[in-house]
């Protein structure tokens, strides 16, 4: 079986009106490397702590 991440999602945090992720999806191959770049507030971050779980365990909002 391969290793891989699969995502599809949304989040959008308590405290905010809009959202900080919209429709987001993809997917990161076993063994391969994944580059994301963007503006300030697109949602960088937002993403990765969705991906390594963080977001909706120390974040509050709605995924």
């Amino acid at each position: 079986m391969e290793n891989k991440i699969n995502f599809h999602l949304g989040f959008t945090y308590n405290e905010r009106r809009r959202s900080s992720l919209v429709g987001v999806e993809g997917h990161i191959g076993a063994g391969k490397f994944m580059v994301l770049c963007g503006c300030s507030g697109c949602g960088k971050s937002t993403l990765l702590r969705c991906i390594n779980h963080l977001i909706p365990e120390f974040y509050e909002g709605e995924l």
